[in-house]
């Protein structure tokens, strides 16, 4: 990870550009970069006098824990990013999920406060943490509006210091935390910067949840003068009547897409400012991808990746869709992520026609679990995270993507569920 870039400068950059231009809008309101940036700040500033961050260490610091659970909202985005920018870890709470088992979430992440909207606290109970409500016009007011105008301390911030704890379900209804440093979030964030090319001209539809992957793209599209559009409730027939707007760049999670196409007769010529449909993060099978591509159009591009390695493992642009034939891999490597295929004998292979477990390296792959080492060390084989997902090496180095290396009811030699790619709770 580059010192020269923190995480949080893209919202400097973006209001740089043009301070008054829209940086959110959610029915309807609009708040421009420079507000964005202002508000951002004051909740930074109160983070860092509530839960003291202090001084970052050079390896692999986690700092205070803050959840927040919400839906997609102004407030969210605030929350996320003024997480980051105070120096402490970020831990999302879906909302969708009941109180039972982000109860068990907030204990194994020991958060120190929780943001939540009013409208989420069912989701969560009482009692479990301290919690601060985020809404407009309530609680967290009070204390911005004493804030507006202050600054955050400047916080150095090591590529390996954690900033977010995600949690995916694994067998027995038991759940693992995955912790990811800054140089994932920086990764991921590069990566989709140099595949989408934003510009400040760009309006990103957030419709996915912020509590899983679309919460990458937010940076990408703020730091180029951009702006996102925010969906609170997004069922199909609402994302592709945003999608026919003035929309010029998406992001869905694959299960969205079936919803999409069962949605009624749409067409490549009803989405006319559309630019990118980036649908993510395990990639479309054959099947769907074919009807996909041939309802949007060459704009439907596919990202690989897993809640471990998140989103850009892997990446095929629209035209390389049709090339291939839809579906057929998941692309080439992006830059800064390795592929190779452990062999059963554990010998790793990069070269065309290699065939085994797919196992990923580089700035994307996370620390490790959550107070968890004995998990950690059998979720790599030398430094490289395996995935639990038989692949292949074509001719020009795309990943194709086969069936399961085991079945989710096995195990290894070791005891660790053999399916990798398990059930995703914030994913």
């Amino acid at each position: 990870m580059s010192a020269a870039r923190r995480l949080t400068d893209p919202l400097e950059a973006g209001a740089a550009l043009d301070a008054a231009a829209p940086a959110l809008i959610e029915d309807g309101r609009v708040l421009s970069h420079q507000d964005l940036l202002v508000q951002v700040d004051a909740l930074a500033s109160l983070l860092q006098r509530w839960l003291s961050p202090g001084d970052r260490s050079a390896t692999g610091r986690i700092g205070p824990r803050v959840g927040v659970c919400a839906l997609n909202s102004m407030r969210h985005v605030i929350a996320v990013l003024a997480i980051f920018r105070a120096g402490a870890v970020w831990v999302p709470i879906n909302p969708h999920h009941g109180p039972e088992i982000n109860r068990t979430l907030i204990r194994q992440a020991d958060l120190d406060l929780l943001l939540i909207e009013a409208d989420c606290a069912p989701a969560v109970g009482t009692g479990s943490v301290s919690a601060l409500l985020i809404d407009e016009g309530g609680e967290l007011d009070r204390h911005l509006n004493r804030a507006l105008g202050d600054r955050p301390g400047m916080v150095p911030e090591g590529a390996e210091d954690i900033v977010c704890i995600r949690f995916v379900g694994i067998p027995e209804g038991r759940f693992r935390g995955i912790l990811l440093p800054a140089r994932c979030f920086l990764g991921v964030q590069l990566t989709l910067e140099r595949l989408f090319a934003p510009v400040a001209a760009d309006l990103s539809l957030l419709a996915a949840p912020l509590s899983e992957d679309a919460v990458h793209f937010v940076l990408p599209v703020l730091g180029a003068g951009g702006a996102h559009r925010l969906l609170r409730h997004a069922g199909p027939a609402g994302i592709l009547d945003a999608l026919r707007q003035e929309v010029t760049l998406a992001y869905l999670p694959p299960a969205l897409v079936p919803l999409l196409l069962g949605e009624g007769d749409f067409a490549p010529s009803d989405f006319p400012a559309l630019r990118h449909l980036a649908c993510g993060a395990g990639g479309l099978p054959p099947g769907l991808a074919a009807r996909a591509r041939e309802r949007f159009g060459p704009r439907l591009s596919t990202l690989f990746g897993l809640p471990e390695a998140p989103l850009t493992v892997a990446a095929l642009g629209g035209a390389e869709m049709g090339e291939t034939g839809p579906g057929a891999s998941v692309g080439p490597p992006c830059e800064g992520s390795r592929i190779a295929l452990l062999e059963p004998d554990g010998v790793l292979r990069q070269e065309p026609g290699a065939v085994g477990e797919v196992v990923v390296a580089g700035d994307l792959v996370m620390a490790g679990y959550l107070n968890a080492p004995v998990e950690t060390d059998a979720a790599f084989h030398e430094g490289w995270l395996r995935t639990g997902e038989v692949g292949a090496l074509d001719a020009r180095g795309h990943l194709m993507l086969g069936e399961r290396a085991v079945s989710t009811a096995a195990t290894t030699d070791d005891g660790w569920p053999a399916d990798r790619r398990r059930h995703t709770l914030n994913a």
